[in-house]
């Protein structure tokens, strides 16, 4: 089987970052010592990020000019923004809230089921003052 084919996506001052192009050849996760050795001269100092050929943004880690593992991108809160490891797809009283980091999880009354039972749908105040539509707001 052929080598990994990538693109350059981007090229900035802090990361360079290729998305996997190829089909009928290695991907660069099964290719990564040979795309890093192809790739380390033009690093200096930046990170590696690739997009895979399941769309998900990681890190290739190097360390002396060679491949030295994976690493997950943190992903930024839905509602702060912030890049913390801690960010998870998140739901409050059963119904998604976001993809939010613990601290943004206080912001939801049941705390998205952090540190306590995450709350039911039907203990919400809106359903005792004549009920709630998800797609329409209170009724």
């Amino acid at each position: 089987m052929s080598r990994a084919k990538y693109d350059i996506l981007e090229d900035g001052p802090d990361v360079l970052c290729i998305v996997d192009v190829g089909e009928d050849c290695m991907s660069v996760t099964n290719d990564a010592e040979a795309v890093v050795t192809e790739l380390a001269g033009r690093l200096n100092g930046r990170r590696l990020e690739y997009i895979d050929t399941m769309g998900e943004r990681d890190q290739l880690l190097v360390k002396d000019g060679k491949f030295a593992g994976f690493a997950p991108i943190p992903r930024p809160c839905s509602s702060c923004g912030k890049a913390t490891g801690d960010v998870e797809e998140r739901y409050s009283f059963g119904i998604y809230a976001g993809k939010l980091c613990l601290k943004c999880c206080s912001n939801y009354r049941d705390n998205c089921g952090e540190g306590q039972p995450q709350g039911d749908v039907t203990e919400l105040d809106e359903f005792e003052r004549g009920g709630y539509d998800a797609i329409h707001g209170e009724g």
